[in-house]
């Protein structure tokens, strides 16, 4: 299976796709502050978002240059040859940023399935209308549909309190290289942005492990 693919699959189906027409066509660097770092080993913290997260012993953080790589590759694939979804896709880029990305083996290890959760903000100024982690995924859904990806999407119409914060959740379904993936989705919008936790996995027990990472994040919110 591609590393990339696979790495796409917990990233790029998500929020780096972004709202379609709410960057106001002008792009953007990423806000650096965003990306979360280790001032303590094993904890990472983002004080943009005022989070911190722990990571697993043995597990393996990507660094914001490797977020930035998978942006770039990722409009590569997901746009294939139709140019106007490529320029979508990278005015969202402008907007959007990486948080953390955490993966249990290293990248490219010789694994059959290498799960993983990380967290994406996009800033959705321009979209007084998102209010919601579910009012983002409608958006998402309908520019997932247009692109060349084959993907099942379901608003779970539940909600996780992550950080003691409500988060509206969606499952998302995967066949990449033969293989099924699962994923859920958990968005909420905080001031400007939404911000979105995606955990990856293809068995029941690398899906729990996920969730108590994610019950290790605070938000001081």
């Amino acid at each position: 299976m591609s590393l990339f693919k696979v790495l796409l699959a917990a990233i790029l189906t998500g929020t780096l796709i972004g709202l379609a027409g709410c960057s106001g066509g002008e792009e953007k660097a990423a806000d650096d502050r965003i990306f979360a770092t280790e001032p303590t080993e094993g904890i990472y913290v983002s004080p943009f978002f005022n989070l911190s997260i722990e990571m697993p012993e043995g597990w393996n953080a990507l660094t914001p240059q490797q977020f930035a790589d998978v942006f770039g590759v990722g409009v590569d694939w997901a746009a294939g040859d139709d140019e106007m979804m490529r320029k979508r896709l990278e005015r969202s880029m402008g907007d959007s940023s990486g948080i953390f990305a955490f993966f249990e083996s290293e990248l490219g290890a010789p694994v059959d399935f290498n799960p993983n959760v990380a967290a994406i903000a996009e800033n959705v100024r321009l979209a007084p209308g998102v209010k919601t982690g579910n009012d983002y995924f409608f958006h998402m859904q309908k520019l997932v549909q247009s692109m060349s990806v084959e993907a099942t999407y379901e608003i779970a119409n539940e909600s996780r309190k992550i950080g003691g914060v409500e988060f509206d959740k969606m499952n998302v379904g995967l066949e990449i290289g033969g293989q099924h993936i699962s994923q859920e989705y958990y968005a909420a919008r905080h001031g400007d942005y939404i911000v979105t936790f995606m955990v990856t996995y293809s068995t029941k027990q690398q899906h729990e492990t996920l969730l108590r990472i994610l019950d290790t994040i605070t938000l001081d919110w």
